[in-house]
């Protein structure tokens, strides 16, 4: 009886990772359809977002996107889609920068390697997991996966609702971006 519910655990969580992104990217469609500052809009937004993501992420998310600055960077020649998203404080006082690739799902935050990757952490981290926030979230052996991060969640917010401005650079300095996204 025990394998059977194991089994059947495993299906569901199969078919939750494979509607999840459609669902997504779904509702993400819908409000970009109307860019603009119209409040009810985003309201509608995260209360959709709600219905599918945790409140931990969302919250980390809409708090990202109050306190950071996002910058797009794309050559002159534009390719389609081809742009990386830089997160930076907005009081510059922290060094952190966070880069990502609109449209893909990778980060190289904590949150996103240890939840979504579901990566080893250290055995002297099993406190808590370090966040880019000034909160304190759920301690590990709570919930510990999620879909995506709160870099990823936010940009995807940002540009739904706000027409990003982009800033062209070179092939070389472009290219010299996307390198430093997979160093490590």
């Amino acid at each position: 009886m025990e394998a059977d519910t194991e089994i059947l655990e495993l299906e569901i969580k199969k078919n939750v990772a494979y509607v999840l992104p459609q669902v997504l990217d779904q509702i993400f469609k819908q409000c970009e359809e109307t860019k603009g500052d119209n409040p009810e809009k985003h309201l509608n937004l995260i209360k959709k977002l709600n219905c599918v993501l945790s409140d931990e992420l969302i919250t980390r998310a809409l708090e990202l996107l109050d306190k950071w600055n996002i910058v797009y960077y794309c050559t002159r020649y534009r390719i389609r889609g081809c742009y990386v998203a830089e997160w930076s404080s907005k009081n510059n006082n922290l060094a952190t920068t966070y880069r990502i690739v609109p449209g893909t799902n990778y980060c190289k935050c904590q949150f996103f390697q240890s939840r979504v990757l579901q990566m080893d952490e250290s055995k002297d981290s099993q406190e808590a997991i370090p966040f880019t926030s000034s909160q304190t979230f759920a301690p590990l052996g709570r919930n510990l996966v999620s879909y995506t991060c709160e870099h990823i969640l936010a940009e995807r917010i940002h540009s739904a609702l706000i027409k990003p401005q982009k800033h062209i650079l070179s092939q070389k300095q472009y290219l010299y971006l996307l390198e430093s996204l997979y160093e490590d």
